[in-house]
C-alpha cells in the first residue's frame, strides 16, 4: 500500500555482475507487478536494459482485476439522483461490480462485487479500510473517501484476491489518492443539476423539480518555504474538499 501508483524503473546490482535495468514497470492500484532480473557476469559499470511491453496475460495471481486510470476517473460521467457524488459510483463501470435490483437508494444504496452477497464487498483507500459498521452502505462509506477529484485511480478485484483483504466476500475495491507533484496544479468546480436542463420523463405528467449544487476544489504541488526549504523531488502536498 505504501508504493504510489505509476511507472517505475527497477535496477538490480551486485558486485561482479552487470547491472540489470528494467523500464516501464507499471504499478496500478491493488495490482501485482513482476520484474524478474537475470544478472550476467561482468562489471557493474556495464548494464543490461530490458524495456519489453506489458504482458498480455497476467500470471502472477489468479485474481480478476479491472483497473481504472486517472484519465478515466477524470472523464467518466457520474449520474447521481440527489445523492452525494462519490468514488463508488465510478466502480460500477467495472464488469465485476453491480447494483442489485430492489436495493434502495439514498443512504442505504449499495452493490455487490464478483457475484458476492450485496454489501459484503471490501474497500480500502491507500491500504486503509474505508467501510463502516452500517452494512457497507455506499453513502456512509463515501464519507470516508475523498472527493472524486482526489482519486488518482482504483481497481476492482475478484476471484483470488490476496489474503490480506479479510472479511470481504466477492471482491475488493482499492482506491489510491492523488499526490502533489513538482508543479502546482489545482481545480475548482461546481457540479450542477437543475431541472431547467432536464427533459420530462416518459411517465411524468410534467417535468419534475430538481436542483443540486456541489462545490469543490483541489490543489497540490511541492512544499516550498522561501529561503528555508525547497521540497521539489522530495516533499509534496495535496488537498481537496467538496
Amino acid at each position: 500500500p505504501q508504493v504510489p501508483v505509476g511507472t517505475y524503473i527497477v535496477v538490480v546490482e551486485s558486485e561482479g555482475f552487470k547491472s540489470f535495468r528494467r523500464a516501464n514497470v507499471v504499478i496500478v492500484a491493488g495490482g501485482t507487478a513482476q520484474a524478474n532480473a537475470q544478472l550476467e557476469v561482468g562489471q557493474v559499470t556495464e548494464s543490461v536494459q530490458v524495456s519489453g511491453s506489458a504482458a498480455q496475460l497476467q500470471t502472477e495471481t489468479a485474481k480478476t482485476s479491472t483497473a481504472v486510470t486517472q484519465k478515466m476517473v477524470d472523464e467518466l460521467p457520474l449520474v447521481v439522483g440527489g445523492a452525494m457524488r462519490g468514488a463508488f459510483d465510478l466502480a460500477l463501470v467495472s464488469p465485476q461490480a453491480n447494483q442489485p435490483e430492489g436495493v434502495g437508494g439514498g443512504e442505504d444504496k449499495t452493490f455487490n462485487v464478483g457475484g458476492g452477497q450485496a454489501a459484503s464487498y471490501g474497500a480500502t483507500l491507500d491500504g486503509v479500510s474505508i467501510l463502516t459498521a452500517r452494512f457497507n452502505s455506499v453513502e456512509w462509506a463515501n464519507v470516508n473517501t475523498p472527493p472524486v477529484d482526489a482519486i488518482t485511480e482504483f481497481s476492482v478485484e475478484t476471484n483470488g484476491f490476496k489474503a490480506e483483504y479479510g472479511r470481504a466476500q466477492g471482491g475488493m475495491i482499492t482506491f489510491a489518492s492523488k499526490s502533489g507533484t513538482n508543479e502546482f496544479h489545482g481545480s475548482a468546480y461546481e457540479f450542477l443539476r437543475n431541472n431547467a436542463f432536464d427533459a420530462r420523463r416518459f411517465f411524468e405528467a410534467e417535468r419534475g423539480v430538481y436542483k443540486q449544487h456541489d462545490f469543490g476544489y483541489s490543489a497540490g504541488g511541492p512544499v516550498i518555504i522561501p529561503k528555508l526549504y525547497n521540497g521539489k523531488n522530495r516533499t509534496f502536498f495535496f488537498t481537496s474538499a467538496e
